[in-house]
């Protein structure tokens, strides 16, 4: 390859596209939903057949958890590809490839070539997101917008020069970004624009970053985007006879037992963002240069290195206990690395120097090759075990090939494992029995069950202190009979019961 071609910047987007799509295309679709997928594909599927947008339902419940982005999203991929696993994990793809991008875009527009070359490439080849990008759940989309919204914030805010767009459409993006966010996954990641916005007062040892008009614009865009969701959704939810499945954000925040895992939390997230997030340190030394272009690039790698550190702290201090609600704030790390690999090459310090050195800085091609070759074993290795521990496929096609016509109710099965019921109603109409399942929030302590098949949930495998759904005495009570079907969705054992007609 000549060196003109290597250096031309069409040459390197192409080459951190197609190493996005290497690591989370192949066998995206090979393995049936599980863990919390069903949560996620099931709902958009069902608002594709019912052309209802607005409330999202599983099996006719409706399901408020979390706002509608992924589900918006699913469903528009599955009008596409259809009602297919690959379809409802083609979104999370999607979203790795664009924020490999962005990285890309960014990381080129500061430091030049090919410190966007390996910021881009970087983010495809941290195995914390491997995982994400391969599977129908919030966390992909999610961290991509967080993503976008965060660059947009550092690039208005540490810009010393005319933009190459104008500020309006920085605002604009801004907004948008930020308003997807919300709707995917509410205030989560607001820790990180605070981060952002905050990081660049660090870096640039001034207050003036908070006076760029499209910050503010762009977050009372971001919030309207939200409200005009969320204040009709609401209202709706409200009306509803017998309310909807909700989840309080306070159960993610401090609580008793959290404690060791809160004040934890900064530490382990930056342990999932190896191995490169040992440029942190890198990015945080040295003096800032006179020169003012110079300096740009300098601020822009400092207020992410910082905004990294003030949302982590932020989310420490609220109590997040989870770390995976805390991965937003480590997806620009690739680009802190090119930052800092930008440092070292530059030879800002010897200290820098020995360090980069230290962590591969300096052989970038080495550390993208080995990581693409670890991603390419862990694809293989996730989709088999995807495949033949955690999918509720095989249970929910063994309940489908015993199920009789007519309505299967579930409570406990459906918000552990929804695929399972939704592989059996799919088995069942293959063999021309018209099966309708719905999910009855509280079915155990109703004083009476209904006439046809109940799914229910025994014990976890890894729990069998738990109790049945509904105990033996109990189901003589109501007339049950003997299991018609018993089954296992990874740790969850589940059981089928028919009352006589």
């Amino acid at each position: 390859m000549t060196r003109p071609l290597r250096e031309s910047i069409l040459w390197q987007a192409a080459l951190v596209l197609g190493v996005a799509l290497a690591v989370h295309l192949p066998l995206l679709g090979s393995s049936g939903l599980a863990d919390s997928e069903g949560f996620r594909a099931i709902p958009a599927w069902e608002m594709l057949r019912s052309g209802d947008w607005g409330i999202t339902t599983l099996f006719g419940q409706p399901y408020l958890r979390k706002p509608p982005g992924i589900t918006w999203a699913i469903a528009a991929s599955s009008a596409i590809f259809g009602e297919t696993e690959f379809a409802a994990r083609f979104v999370s793809a999607l979203a790795a490839t664009g924020a490999a991008l962005a990285l890309f875009l960014f990381a080129t527009r500061r430091w030049g070539p090919p410190f966007g070359l390996w910021a881009g490439l970087a983010y495809t080849l941290t195995p914390w997101f491997w995982r994400w990008g391969r599977s129908a759940e919030i966390e992909s989309l999610h961290n991509a917008l967080v993503l976008v919204t965060v660059l947009v914030v550092v690039h208005v805010a540490t810009r010393a020069r005319r933009a190459f767009m104008p500020d309006v459409v920085w605002a604009l993006v801004l907004g948008a970004s930020l308003g997807g966010a919300l709707l995917v996954k509410g205030p989560a990641g607001l820790a990180c624009t605070a981060g952002a916005a905050l990081g660049a007062c660090v870096a640039t040892r001034s207050a003036r970053p908070l006076s760029r008009w499209p910050l503010w614009v762009g977050l009372a865009l971001g919030l309207a985007v939200f409200g005009a969701w969320f204040a009709p959704a609401a209202s709706r939810a409200a009306a509803l006879p017998d309310g909807a499945v909700v989840q309080s954000p306070s159960e993610f925040l401090w609580g008793a037992g959290k404690v060791a895992r809160v004040l934890t939390l900064g530490p382990v997230t930056l342990l999932g963002a190896l191995p490169f997030a040992l440029a942190l340190p890198l990015a945080l030394c040295g003096p800032r240069h006179r020169d003012p272009l110079q300096r740009e690039g300098d601020d822009a790698g400092r207020t992410l290195a910082w905004a990294t550190l003030i949302a982590l702290g932020i989310e420490t201090v609220v109590g997040v206990s989870n770390n995976r609600y805390a991965m937003p704030a480590v997806t620009w790390m690739p680009a802190v690395y090119a930052f800092a690999l930008c440092r070292h090459r530059a030879g800002a310090s010897e200290w820098a120097a020995r360090a980069g050195r230290a962590v591969l800085l300096g052989r970038p091609r080495l550390v993208a090759g080995l990581m693409l070759l670890v991603a390419w074993g862990h694809l293989a290795w996730f989709e088999h075990r995807r495949d033949s521990r955690t999918s509720g496929l095989a249970a929910g096609l063994s309940l489908g090939a015993v199920l009789p016509p007519g309505d299967v109710w579930a409570d406990r099965a459906i918000d552990t494992r929804p695929e399972v019921l939704w592989y059996a109603a799919r088995e069942a109409e293959r063999r021309g029995h018209d099966v309708r399942v719905r999910w009855i929030p509280g079915l155990a302590s109703r004083p009476d069950a209904p006439r046809g098949t109940l799914v229910l949930l025994e014990s976890q495998d890894n729990r069998p202190e738990d109790p049945p759904e509904i105990p033996e005495p109990r189901r003589s009570e109501l007339g049950l009979g003997p299991p018609i079907w018993s089954g296992a969705a990874h740790v969850f054992r589940m059981i089928a019961v028919r009352r006589p007609e």
